[in-house]
């Protein structure tokens, strides 16, 4: 109930982030948009970032680049295939999530570049990653049934289904992202005294939102340990639309409210296609019975704590991902 309250009703007061003396030091303290403070600079770094690299038109715009690098990492895991070799998906989805990243931001792939690959990806990349890399543990492992749509590459049929899949993908993420946060706390500091849940707060008060115990909460969410992405396929159309506002905003994996993270539509749509892409073109075995899901913390998320390494097996003949996925990505 507090954290529904804190971000309705002090939404805006509550929009400053507060990060420990060290991680300011990582992060430019103050002069980064992701710590810096709610007010103008905020404000039109968010615009701008909005305007140039994640609105709608700019989406469209580096869809090409996002349908490039899939058909990159699709080629490298037919590869690897053909040599019964095993994949490290989480490096694997750092080069595609730092690839796409670098092309729109700076117009050339990581990969292009001499020098410390790895250190810049891993400040950029290594969140995403993991969310592809435990989403893509969970619905493998999950006892879901294989998205065998063996047509796909059918434009005709595509243009009929592609709105179902991409529905379906992006609640498949979404919940398996619930489960397992990358992100399990949100830093924030209250700009001025208020009262929530009968407690006063005063100004410059710290606070961490607990991102796992909310997803995971049994007062807010029905069976919350079960794996149920259809609790994600709530549609306007269905008359449940105010339903689906307040589960946006129990739903913290990108924050809430004014500071919630611009990038998630992307994040979603890289997410939802590489997975797609991942299950429809192959098979999976790894070594030993069932995936280890224990996880810790490195460096600013959580994530799997032993490298999820999968070896991958054709499923389909190759054909046009680009245009089969331009429609989508």
């Amino acid at each position: 109930f507090c954290a529904y309250e804190i971000f309705t009703a002090h939404d805006v007061n509550f929009s400053s982030r507060n990060l420990p003396t060290n991680e300011g030091s990582i992060l430019f303290d103050t002069s980064g948009f992701v710590t810096a403070p709610y007010g103008g600079y905020f404000k039109f770094m968010k615009k701008l970032i909005v305007t140039k690299l994640l609105g709608p038109n700019a989406q469209v715009q580096s869809r090409s680049i996002r349908a490039d690098e899939l058909e990159r990492l699709r080629g490298i895991l037919l590869d690897k295939g053909r040599k019964k070799e095993s994949v490290d998906i989480n490096k694997e989805a750092r080069k595609l999530v730092g690839n796409i990243v670098a092309r729109m931001t700076m117009g050339r792939s990581f990969t292009q570049e001499n020098g410390d690959i790895e250190s810049i990806q891993s400040l950029v990349a290594k969140a995403n990653a993991s969310k592809i890399k435990t989403a893509l543990s969970v619905l493998i492992f999950g006892q879901l049934e294989k998205l065998g749509i063996s047509w796909f590459k059918k434009r005709t049929v595509f243009k009929n289904f592609d709105r179902l899949l991409e529905r379906f993908l992006r609640a498949l993420a979404m919940e398996a992202l619930r489960l397992h946060p990358p992100a399990p706390i949100i830093p924030r500091e209250f700009n001025q005294g208020c009262t929530v849940g009968g407690f006063f707060l005063p100004e410059k008060t710290k606070l961490l939102v607990n991102v796992y115990a909310v997803m995971r909460d049994p007062n807010v969410w029905e069976n919350p340990l079960e794996f149920k992405p259809e609790r994600f396929l709530t549609s306007s159309s269905s008359g449940q639309e105010e339903k689906r506002k307040r589960q946006a905003l129990k739903y913290l994996l990108f924050g809430s409210g004014r500071r919630g993270c611009p990038a998630s539509s992307l994040a979603y749509m890289i997410v939802g296609t590489t997975i797609g892409m991942m299950v429809q073109c192959f098979d999976w075995s790894i070594k030993g019975e069932k995936v280890n899901m224990d996880e810790c913390f490195k460096e600013f998320t959580r994530a799997m704590a032993y490298p999820l390494t999968f070896t991958p097996f054709t499923r389909i003949s190759t054909f046009d991902l680009e245009n089969s996925l331009n429609l989508q990505t």
